[in-house]
């Protein structure tokens, strides 16, 4: 619903080889989980599967299909499926609002391995589990780069706030936006210019 119709037909080719790239991520992590079990070694590795973040599919009036870095959910989210038995419980999902820096602390405190105080950001394992009364990030701050790194043009970069309910973000030209997403999970209804909702932003 919010792809343009002159985008859809890019969009759909696109997909198509999304999704015989996913089904070749699907045979390799196979074959990695083979080979755990082949070595006795599955019931005691944390594996961890992400990657880079979305593309926007069409979405939004982006461009082109596979566009990127933009404030919205189609790039904003990032997979993140982890496996450690008698810790994570199979099947079980989680919304802790986690951002890249959260890695490298969270999982060493899966490891057992103390955690460097140099290291930015939080230790997230405690709510990754589920315990009650963990810690958690209210908001995570997303930002894209500015066109000497990328495409934007100026004006267009842009900084943002995500919550597990709202997206709030400003770009360097003006613009704002704000999204309810459990109301409006496709963003598109901005909020920013509503004065019920002024208090909010």
């Amino acid at each position: 619903d919010n792809v343009a119709p002159e985008l859809r037909d890019a969009s759909l080719e696109m997909y198509r080889h999304y999704l015989a790239m996913v089904l070749a991520l699907d045979d390799m992590v196979g074959s990695l989980l083979d080979y755990l079990e082949r070595t006795h070694r599955a019931e005691n590795t944390l594996l961890l599967f992400t990657s880079d973040h979305g593309t926007q599919g069409g979405s939004h009036g982006c461009k082109y299909p596979w566009s990127k870095k933009h404030p919205y959910e189609e790039s904003l989210n990032v997979p993140c499926i982890m496996r450690l038995p008698g810790v994570f419980e199979a099947g079980a999902r989680n919304d802790t609002l986690t951002a890249p820096v959260d890695y490298f602390p969270s999982l060493c405190s899966l490891c057992g391995i103390p955690v460097p105080r140099s290291v930015e950001g939080y230790d997230l394992s405690q709510a990754w589990k589920g315990r009650p009364a963990a810690f958690a990030q209210e908001a995570v701050l997303t930002m894209n780069f500015s066109n000497q790194y990328d495409y934007f043009a100026d004006g267009l970069e842009w900084r943002g706030v995500r919550t597990k309910t709202h997206t709030f973000t400003q770009w360097l030209n003006g613009t704002v936006e704000l999204f309810d997403l459990a109301q409006d999970p496709l963003q598109m209804r901005n909020l920013a210019h509503a004065p019920e909702h002024a208090a909010l932003r």
